[in-house]
Order: structure tokens, then C-alpha cells, then sequence
């Protein structure tokens, strides 16, 4: 169908790099580095985001002074609202039993969720002990900022956590593990650990490398290992 000036040109772009061969290497690293640097959230957001992962990072420090001086953090994404993955709709105690073993022990917990369900919420805050925080914790550091904004800062603060557990299927996690990607890679390939919470045959989806057999449900390594590689 020919592009209008109400389709979307992201996705297509995305899908290009996910689907198209390149006979040339250099031209395929350049096109996912263009996505990298070209196809981003503006400025602001980015330095709002900041601000909150700054915020943090100073309650991780606090927390425990002597055994997290950098103020490193975890982080998770539980979309649950009206998303029709129906394995992932888990109760919060089979959310905190998926992950506890790859957490860092007392370390404060990111959370970005569109849940409003006070109960999940109440259950996930015990199991994890008080250890939780999310945007609303943060909100005078947003100043007047447009709410639709909001998850784009969930996403940039989530991509920052130490270790990360997503929600299999969700592009809006998809995007966080893709961050994460671009980060691990500026920090000299150290990596960065993501996992999904459920469906359990799922969680270590993202552990190893992989050939890109979906388009849409998760990201794949190939969209940022080594892509600064051939620059002249």
C-alpha cells in the first residue's frame, strides 16, 4: 500500500533491518546504527529520564551505602491491562517466584506497569518486600511534562536496571531489551542480564543469540552487537 501521511514510518524502518539482506555488511551496520541514533526519543525526554534514573540511583546508594556505592538498580516491566497474552496475566507471588533467583538481593526494583489494580499491586510490594518504586515516586521531577510522555520514561529508566525482567510478546518490553542492547555495547559489551517473568519456558528467551524468527514479539542481538564496527 503507498505510504500516506498518517502511516507510520518507524515500524517499516524497523522492519527493514529485521527482514531485508544487505549484499554489503557496511550498508546493513549503518542502517541499525541510523535506527540507533537517528530514530530516538527526543532530548527531553531522555534528560528527564536521567533525572528519575539519577533519583534512583540515589535511594539504591541510601539503601546500602556500603555494599551498592554506585547506585545500581533493578528493573521490571508488567504489562497487564488489556494485553491479550493471556500467559503472561500472572499472579504476583508466581511473578516474584520467576525471578527472585536472578535479582540482586536487597536492591531496589524499578517497576513500570499499566496495572491500577490496588490489591496486585499491595501483593507484589510484599513479595518484594517494600523493595519497589515506580514514576509516581518520581513525578515532581517531570515538571510540566505531557503525561502521554510518561511511558517513554518508563521505558529509558527500565533500560538502565542492572538486571531486567519484561513481559514476553510486549513490543513496549521489546523496546527496553533494545535499549539495554545499545547500552551493553556502549559499556564495552558487558551486557546487561533480561529476562521475561512468564510464561517459565520464555524466561531465558534473551540468555543466548539467536536467529530472528519473529518480528514483532522480542528483539534480537543483531540489532546492536558490533554495528559500530566498519566506520571510517
Amino acid at each position: 500500500a503507498p505510504r500516506t501521511e498518517d502511516t507510520p514510518c518507524l515500524s517499516s524502518i524497523v522492519i527493514a533491518n529485521r527482514r531485508i539482506l544487505f549484499l554489503c555488511i557496511l550498508t546493513d551496520l549503518w542502517s541499525k546504527r541510523f535506527v540507533r541514533d537517528q530514530l530516538r526519543y527526543r532530548d527531553e525526554l531522555q534528560c528527564a529520564a536521567a533525572r528519575v534514573i539519577g533519583a534512583v540511583r540515589k535511594m539504591a546508594i541510601d539503601e546500602n551505602p556500603g555494599r551498592n556505592p554506585y547506585g545500581t538498580f533493578d528493573s521490571f516491566h508488567v504489562r497487564r491491562g488489556d494485553f491479550a497474552v493471556r500467559s503472561t496475566r500472572v499472579s504476583a507471588r508466581t511473578l516474584y517466584e520467576n525471578s527472585k533467583d536472578e535479582l540482586t538481593k536487597d536492591q531496589i526494583i524499578y517497576v513500570a506497569t499499566d496495572e491500577r489494580n490496588e490489591v496486585f499491586l499491595s501483593e507484589m510490594k510484599a513479595h518484594f518486600e517494600n523493595r519497589l518504586v515506580f514514576l509516581e515516586d518520581f513525578i515532581d521531577l517531570l515538571g510540566d511534562m505531557n503525561t502521554n510522555f510518561y511511558n517513554v520514561i518508563d521505558q529509558l529508566v527500565c533500560s538502565a536496571g542492572n538486571v531486567f525482567f519484561g513481559t514476553w510478546a510486549s513490543t513496549f518490553t521489546a523496546y527496553i531489551i533494545r535499549l539495554r542492547g545499545y547500552r551493553s555495547e556502549n559499556d564495552q559489551g558487558k551486557g546487561l542480564a533480561s529476562y521475561f517473568f512468564a510464561p517459565i519456558e520464555k524466561k531465558y528467551e534473551m540468555q543466548g543469540y539467536s536467529y530472528i524468527n519473529s518480528y514483532w514479539m522480542r528483539e534480537f542481538p543483531a540489532a546492536w552487537q558490533n554495528i559500530d564496527a566498519g566506520q571510517v
